[in-house]
């Protein structure tokens, strides 16, 4: 699964869109432009400012570019799994905004070895 940052033109999109169709035949892939998502990050920063954003990771595996871009925007995030809260602090998100919503959690998982 991978990322196109889509913060182009409709045209330019669309011709993004048919390059990687022809490329990746049966891989699926997403197409977003970021800078919506952060426009949105800011809104809500600016029309709800007592409440955090917060985004599931579950719904961001294997996208760095929306996790790098939430990050960055100061947001919290949900992590269930080992490898979901390694992969939020490789790219710097401080501990301190990440909520591990797993239920059962083993000393070694806490750990994080």
């Amino acid at each position: 699964k991978q990322c196109i940052n889509a913060e182009y033109g409709r045209l330019d999109r669309l011709k993004i869109i048919r390059e990687e169709l022809r490329m990746t035949k049966q891989d699926p892939f997403m197409g977003c432009n970021l800078g919506i998502i952060k426009s949105r990050v800011l809104w809500w920063r600016e029309n709800l400012p007592k409440i955090e954003p917060a985004a599931d990771c579950m719904m961001m595996a294997g996208l760095p570019p929306v996790s790098k871009m939430l990050n960055g925007a100061g947001c919290w995030f949900y992590a269930l799994s080992k490898n979901e809260l390694r992969e939020l602090i490789s790219i710097g998100t401080d501990p301190g905004r990440i909520i591990f919503a797993q239920t059962v959690k083993t000393k070694r998982t806490l750990s994080l070895r």
